[in-house]
This record gives C-alpha cells, sequence and structure tokens, in this order.
C-alpha cells in the first residue's frame, strides 16, 4: 500500500492536462503563469471596463460609450514563482474575497477562502481547501472543508491514465451537516456528482452524472492537429445540442472564441457571445474583449515585479 503525504499543491498549476479538457483539479489563471514567472514577473492585476455599442462601433475594438465605471478586478501574488495569493475587488475597490496560500517544504499545504474585514468587520475564513497525494505527486483526493460545519466535509476524488490526463472525478459528501439550511451554500452545490473523460486521437469528451447515473452534460471538444480544441457541442440531459464553441488561433495563441446557441433563430447565426484574445510580444494575454449582445466589457491584464 502506498505511503500517502498531505500536500496542498499550487492551485493554479495543472497536470499536463488537454487544453480542452472540463474537470481540471486545479484552476488555471486566465494567463500563463509559467512565462510570467520566467520574464521576472511576480504580480498581475486584471481591471474590468464596460461599455454600450453604438451604431458606428465594429466587433474587437474598444467601443465609444462607456456603461458604468471600471475598476480593479482581480489581483494575483507569486512571489517568488509560487501563488501566494489571489485577491477578487468589489467596484468600490474593497477586497471581496482572497485566497490566501501557506506553505511548508517548499509545497502549499493550506489553501483559505477568505472574506476581508472591510466586508464583515473581522476576517471570515468559511472554506479551506487540502489534496492528498500519493508517492506520484498525482492527487487523488481534494477535502473541502467548510468552518461552519466541522463535522462535514466534500471530498472530490480523481483518476488518471498513464498520461497522466484526468479521466475521473467524483464528489461526495463525508460526515453530517449540523444546521441543514447550510446544504444550499454548498461550494458549487455539486454533491453527488461524477465526471468521466474519454480521450481519443481527435477528440475529447466529458460527460458529467448527477446522482451518480443521470448525465447533466456532455462536452463534446474536437481537438486539431496541434493539441488545441478546434469546436465544442455542450449537450443538455436530454441530449440536445444548447451550446456551439468555436475557436481561431494565430500559431498556438488563441485570438478569438465564439459561443453559438442552436435553438436560437436568428440572421446573425445564434451568435450569442464573442471573445477577442490579445497577447503581448513575451506570449502572455494582454487583453480581452467580452462581446455580448450589445454590452462589451474588457480586461485588461497588467504584470508587474515588485
Amino acid at each position: 500500500m502506498k505511503t500517502l503525504t498531505w500536500i496542498l499543491f499550487l492551485l493554479i498549476v495543472g497536470l499536463n492536462e488537454s487544453k480542452a479538457q472540463e474537470n481540471t483539479v486545479f484552476p488555471k489563471p486566465p494567463f500563463s503563469l509559467e512565462k510570467a514567472v520566467a520574464q521576472g514577473h511576480n504580480q498581475t492585476s486584471i481591471w474590468i471596463d464596460f461599455y454600450q455599442k453604438t451604431e458606428d462601433d465594429e466587433s474587437g475594438y474598444q467601443w465609444s460609450t462607456p456603461d458604468g465605471a471600471g475598476y480593479q478586478l482581480r489581483a494575483f501574488d507569486y512571489t517568488e514563482g509560487k501563488m501566494q495569493t489571489i485577491t477578487d475587488y468589489t467596484p468600490e475597490g474593497d477586497q471581496s474575497k482572497q485566497l490566501v496560500y501557506y506553505y511548508q517544504k517548499g509545497l502549499c499545504s493550506v489553501i483559505d477562502e477568505t472574506y476581508p474585514s472591510v466586508l464583515t468587520d473581522k476576517d471570515s475564513i468559511p472554506f479551506s481547501y487540502m489534496f492528498m497525494y500519493g508517492r506520484d505527486t498525482m492527487p487523488f483526493q481534494k477535502v473541502v472543508k467548510y468552518n461552519y460545519e466541522a463535522n462535514f466535509r466534500l471530498l472530490y476524488d480523481y483518476g488518471f491514465d498513464h498520461k497522466k490526463r484526468m479521466v475521473r472525478e467524483r464528489i461526495t459528501t463525508a460526515g453530517r451537516m449540523r444546521n441543514m439550511d447550510h446544504l444550499m451554500t454548498l461550494k458549487d452545490n455539486k454533491q453527488a456528482q461524477i465526471t468521466l473523460t474519454e480521450y481519443r486521437h481527435d477528440m475529447e469528451i466529458v460527460r458529467v452524472y448527477q446522482d451518480l447515473h443521470t448525465i447533466v452534460t456532455a462536452h463534446h471538444t474536437h481537438i486539431g492537429d496541434d493539441g488545441n480544441p478546434a469546436r465544442t457541442e455542450i449537450q443538455n440531459i436530454d441530449r440536445d445540442v444548447i451550446q456551439i464553441i468555436d475557436y481561431d488561433y494565430e500559431g498556438e495563441q488563441l485570438v478569438q472564441t465564439r459561443f453559438y446557441d442552436p435553438r436560437i433563430e436568428a440572421e446573425d447565426g445564434k451568435l450569442i457571445k464573442r471573445i477577442y484574445h490579445y497577447w503581448n510580444d513575451q506570449g502572455l494575454l494582454e487583453k480581452e474583449i467580452i462581446e455580448e449582445n450589445n454590452k462589451q466589457q474588457i480586461l485588461t491584464y497588467s504584470y508587474y515585479n515588485n
């Protein structure tokens, strides 16, 4: 039997998964942390601005009419090459949520999800995250601890294939809740759910089951010769296609993502959302323009070395 070690791996780092994969163990930042560190950066901030379309505005460019004040949306601190904090902000500039990382022997041992004192009069830590690993350093379980329910846990159990690609994510509960009203506040409310991923040479199929047997959604992603997703079809519980996603690239860089709803009859080909991705000369994401209906959001990425 393998000797097990408790390690909380860096939340942002992936595990050589396909770029199309849906059920990742560790959510990644929207920018390349590896490239940012290699270029000497240790902090990144994201600023969001809002615009309304007018008659002469063109898709893919900043629209002319502001639609409310912009603000700093999120900040990443990855001092010494490791994520230290991820902080979300309110439009007023206050901290709304923060992930705080703690390391032991070079590895992150705990991540607390905190709600800073500017909103609660005192710091509140409702969620904490831990990961269990075997000797091969592959995670087989994530434990979500709810500090208001000391005898209750949400368990994420993982399985990988020989290429270290995730093929299984099962979400179950452990223990008993003291206050059943807290059930609705469960992280993402994903209890009793399993996600299975099938890999083919040109296809990745992700199926999400509720109560371990009923398919809730299925993501069928066609993979191009370069290994990047080329098209994704999302099916609902009735196996109807409810969304189609197309991807455009210049070289290895994703430059545009388009979202379609095939259930809508429209002259524009049922296009419901478009995202333009812009990169700097060093290959780091510097701007995203998100257009939906007549609304536009612009995310600007700034990289620092402080």
